[in-house]
């Protein structure tokens, strides 16, 4: 199956797809205008990746295709982005879905897929979402949210799953996984022969002197109250400040963790890129490329889970796969 990818990132979906899938789907177009992300997604996925930004595409360069996925710029909707959401530039981002809906209209794949933070299902009362249904409506959607820990993954993060169909309504398995994967199975994938495994921020001996009082599962409120004023910590700091991982449960949702200084287990450190990579699901054979270790940083949190992938993989092709085996029959 043809398969173009939009918003695609560092392409973790994409390789998610492709993981175990290779000779089902072929990516024959892709598209973001993030370059270090173009980088890594070339190395991994394709020379077929566009560095672009999308409200320039013409939908005459995208080819045919039975498939299309992608995630649109989520930080406009997540509740971790509290500082622009509201802004020019917040509704700019959200208004990207736009040329999604433009791309998917004009190519007329048989299924389409959007992953994306769940508040992308009820942000200003569902407007966005609501663009999808009605700029699509040639297709039967259904909205899923799913989270990581469920199908398999090592954290709590939950994605919403949008997907539109012309060859028969596709409905995400009710089914989970209820063996709970932990810190420690991810972490314990990782050793010296991951290529971003040195890739880790340096704390300042001030965050050092935070780190050592908080203990895993523990925020900044464990720190003692004249080192919370030191950082400015307050009424309005977010609980994912300074937050330590515990080894054995599963991982809070990763944002950009240098930016939250979500800290390791047992150092007093924060994530490497490998490490942030493994719970995110991924393996040593997805390295990240990128100038900057931020951007680096920033690929891995902006992208979507292995299992979350995965799992909608599966039912992506086990209807595409009856569809087309029932119109052979025919």
């Amino acid at each position: 199956y043809d398969v173009v990818s939009l918003f695609s990132g560092s392409g973790l979906l994409d390789h998610a797809f492709l993981k175990g899938s290779e000779d089902r789907f072929r990516f024959v177009y892709g598209c973001d205008f993030d370059k270090d992300a173009c980088e890594t997604y070339r190395h991994n996925i394709g020379d077929h990746i566009q560095c672009a930004d999308i409200r320039d595409v013409n939908v005459n360069d995208v080819p045919d295709c039975n498939l299309i996925i992608g995630g649109p710029c989520c930080q406009a909707y997540s509740n971790a982005n509290r500082y622009n959401e509201d802004t020019e530039a917040g509704e700019a981002k959200r208004l990207l879905i736009d040329d999604y809906i433009r791309i998917t209209k004009a190519k007329q794949p048989d299924v389409f897929v959007i992953e994306n933070v769940p508040q992308l299902l009820t942000k200003e009362d569902g407007r966005y979402i609501k663009r999808v249904l009605h700029g699509l409506s040639e297709y039967e959607i259904t909205c899923t949210v799913v989270s990581d820990a469920e199908v398999g993954g090592y954290s709590t993060r939950k994605r919403a799953i949008v997907i539109g169909s012309k060859i028969g309504k596709i409905t995400l398995p009710t089914a989970r996984i209820t063996t709970v994967k932990t810190v420690r199975e991810a972490l314990s994938k990782v050793d010296s022969s991951w290529f971003n495994y040195s890739d880790v921020t340096e704390p300042r001996e001030s965050t050092v002197e935070a780190m050592k009082y908080v203990p895993q599962g523990g925020n900044w409120q464990n720190v003692p109250k004249e080192i919370q004023k030191k950082h400015g910590w307050g009424i309005n700091t977010q609980s994912s400040t300074f937050k330590r991982l515990c080894m054995d449960k599963l991982s809070p949702t990763l944002t950009n963790w240098r930016k939250t200084v979500l800290t390791h287990p047992t150092e007093n450190r924060i994530l490497t890129v490998s490490e942030a990579a493994a719970i995110m699901g991924l393996d040593k054979d997805f390295p990240i490329y990128g100038k900057t270790l931020n951007s680096r940083q920033q690929q891995v949190a902006n992208g979507v889970t292995f299992s979350v992938g995965k799992f909608v993989k599966e039912a992506i092709l086990a209807s595409l796969d009856n569809f087309y085996k029932i119109r052979r029959l025919a």
